[in-house]
């Protein structure tokens, strides 16, 4: 509007009168409208040279003109006019096309209310978009939230039915008896009622799998477990422990004669025929029973009541076995023996030895193998025989192998923190080789330690693989996936077969030392143990000879092509410190060799 009534020579020389007249219209226009209250024109000297208030012309501003003139265009607010209104304060900067620099500033003073209200107005339209946008995007997220939630509800359910339940068999698995026995124990404790435990397992179970295949197996036990809970009480939690062992937790039997009649009844239950493939089997059960508090005094004791009644039952051939202290403890006081144990395990009254394995061709030290002992209170230093086979026959054996695991990791830590480098290696058990959580336990433990997998070996049993062959494969797939190295221990004593080796991503087969033993009593022992050899070669296995105690056994294994040894002669098992000096000791006298 300025530009096209105001020229060049207007702002140098003055306004001429016509475009004085124009302009003062138009301003007096936008005044009387309320679109501004004043307007002033500058100079390029900045001298005023038009104002409402005529009063005001030739006066000079050089607070605010200055910069205009520089291109700047400024803006300020003032409290009030004259009618005590807030105002805002425009400086513009006239430049004609062409000119460097501006030729004058145009200054106005807007009212601050209409600007106040416009930007209310448009708060208040932004405010109305937001709640519109946040209520529609509420719309749309309301379905997905749900969604989501009821997804994740249904994942957390399945999560905590996939840990307290068998995988094969849809019925409760350890974990969950074991929080029952102890919700029972303390009911027990207050005064309300007494309670039973049966374990069994199916007899002859593993010639179904070897004769119809573990798929049929598999099977049969969920025929077994859907039978069974038909027939249970209400109120009664069954459940699988593993392999073919079950148990039942009987609520509210106060005599053995109450349990003995529901093992009946499970046993009747089992005998009717079963139908695998069109193939009638008959199944047969050995149940053992402990009542609490006759048997123990807790659920761990209970369970490891009942465990020994079973296994009475199946040696004895009879189906159902009370537990009976005078029968099933093999030595004196063995209850208060697996007590003690469990109270050992806690207070680390357990210690290791270790026995190394070495390099038949090159000398050098390939593993230790870590072996418990119990420093007991008040009986010295136990040997295993004297409460592995205890330990093994009851669940604690879970327990025991887990320190064992944790000691001999931290071991393993501490030397090569000392600079020697060393696998160890650890039995596992039977038990430990069919529970699905073991190599759960493993990984967390190889974590806790900083330990690498593959300076962990595991030795496995024959009897423990041929157990529950598909339930082991599983758990030994998952040890390999961990890096971990596997070896079949005590190799030649049981009845494995050349496909289930091959079955299986072992690294190493160690002889028996019963069979190490005899090649010194005749050829009969030298040719096992080159067949063995040969055996392991062929299927790209290391083969490690058990029980060395002697040099000329010794020889005549390099000369066969065995790959390691350990024995006596070598080293007897020896505590940590003692093994640590002996590696020092061969190290150096290797390096100076």
């Amino acid at each position: 509007m300025v530009d096209q009534h105001v020229t060049r020579n207007d702002l140098r020389y003055g306004l001429s009168d016509e475009h004085l007249m124009s302009l003062e219209q138009r301003i007096d226009a936008l005044v009387l409208r309320g679109t501004i209250r004043n307007a002033k024109l500058y100079n390029g000297r900045g001298h005023l040279i038009y104002s409402l208030d005529r009063s005001q012309i030739g006066q000079k501003d050089r607070e605010h003109v200055r910069p205009a003139l520089r291109g700047e265009v400024l803006a300020t607010f003032e409290e009030a006019d004259g009618n005590d209104k807030p105002l805002y304060e425009i400086y513009v900067p006239l430049q004609h096309l062409g000119d460097k620099r501006p030729a004058g500033v145009f200054e106005l003073y807007l009212p601050y209310r209409p600007i106040q209200a416009r930007i209310d107005e448009d708060t208040r339209n932004l405010y109305l978009v937001l709640v519109a946008g946040l209520a529609l995007l509420e719309l749309l997220l309301f379905p997905i939230v749900g969604r989501a939630s009821r997804t994740l509800r249904r994942h957390a359910e399945e999560s905590r039915h996939q840990a307290l339940h068998d995988d094969l068999t849809g019925i409760a698995n350890r974990r969950q008896l074991v929080a029952a026995l102890g919700r029972a124990v303390e009911r027990a404790g207050s005064g309300d009622g007494r309670f039973a435990l049966l374990m069994f397992d199916l007899d002859r179970f593993k010639e179904v799998n070897d004769a119809l295949g573990h798929g049929h197996g598999d099977l049969l036990l969920r025929e077994v477990a859907t039978r069974l809970q038909t027939s249970v009480r209400a109120g009664d939690l069954l459940a699988r422990l593993g392999g073919d062992e079950f148990a039942l937790l009987l609520d509210e039997v106060d005599r053995a004669s109450a349990a003995i009649e529901i093992a009946d009844r499970v046993s009747a239950t089992l005998a009717e025929e079963f139908v695998l493939g069109d193939v009638p089997l008959v199944v047969e059960a050995s149940i053992g029973i402990a009542l609490f508090p006759d048997h123990a005094e807790d659920g761990e004791g209970l369970l490891q009541a009942a465990d020994m009644a079973m296994y009475a039952a199946k040696r004895g051939g009879t189906s159902v076995e009370v537990f009976r202290p005078e029968r099933d403890r093999r030595e004196s006081g063995s209850v208060a023996r697996l007590a003690e144990l469990r109270r050992a395990i806690a207070d680390d009254e357990l210690v290791l030895h270790y026995q190394p394995k070495v390099d038949l061709q090159t000398g050098e030290v390939t593993g230790v193998e870590a072996l418990v002992r119990w420093q007991h209170p008040r009986e010295g230093l136990l040997a295993p025989m004297q409460f592995l086979p205890l330990a093994e026959r009851t669940a604690l054996v879970g327990p025991l192998t887990a320190w064992v695991l944790d000691a001999a990791l931290a071991q393993c830590a501490e030397w090569r923190a000392m600079g020697i480098d060393v696998p160890v290696a650890v039995n596992v058990s039977e038990r430990s080789l069919h529970d699905r959580h073991f190599p759960r336990e493993v990984g967390e433990l190889l974590e806790r330690s900083g330990v690498e997998g593959s300076r962990l070996h595991l030795e496995l049993t024959e009897r423990g693989l041929i157990a529950d062959l598909p339930t082991a494969m599983d758990v030994i797939d998952r040890l390999h996936a961990l890096g971990v190295r596997l070896s079949i221990d005590d190799f030649g004593t049981g009845y494995s077969s050349l496909a289930r080796l091959l079955e299986l991503p072992i690294q190493e087969l160690k002889i028996d030392r019963s069979i190490v033993r005899d090649m010194e009593s005749g050829a009969s022992g030298t040719a096992i143990v080159r067949s063995t050899i040969d055996l392991g070669h062929h299927l790209d296995l290391e083969v490690v000879a058990e029980g060395v105690e002697s040099e000329t056994t010794l020889r005549e294994l390099r000369r066969l092509g065995c790959d390691a040894a350990q024995g006596y002669f070598l080293l007897r098992p020896q505590p940590a410190a003692d093994v640590s000096d002996w590696l020092r000791e061969r190290a150096s006298t290797a390096a100076a060799g």
